[in-house]
């Protein structure tokens, strides 16, 4: 049923691996995790940590593109900032 939604969310994050920008990685590896849960794959784990890795609060991204959205936690990007003190 999402077959389609899979491949195009695996495209994306290849795309956004290429072009090097981490705020579009983040948010394609985290659609891609989402969908791929979605379909019954479970939650790639370590994908998730390394997308809310990359995510950068500063980014106008809508909430629930965001990393932590996907984590369950939708404020993850600024719990980080603050324990690094920024």
């Amino acid at each position: 049923m999402y077959d389609e939604a899979l491949r195009n969310a695996r495209q994306a994050e290849a795309i956004a691996d290429e072009l090097g920008i981490p705020v579009m990685m983040s948010q394609a590896i985290a659609t891609r995790v989402m969908i791929s849960c979605t379909c019954g794959h479970g939650v790639d784990e370590p994908a998730l940590q390394r997308a809310l890795e990359l995510d950068d609060i500063s980014g106008d991204v809508p909430i629930v593109l965001r990393a932590g959205a996907t984590a369950g936690r939708p404020h993850a990007g600024l719990e980080r900032a603050i324990g690094e003190g920024t």
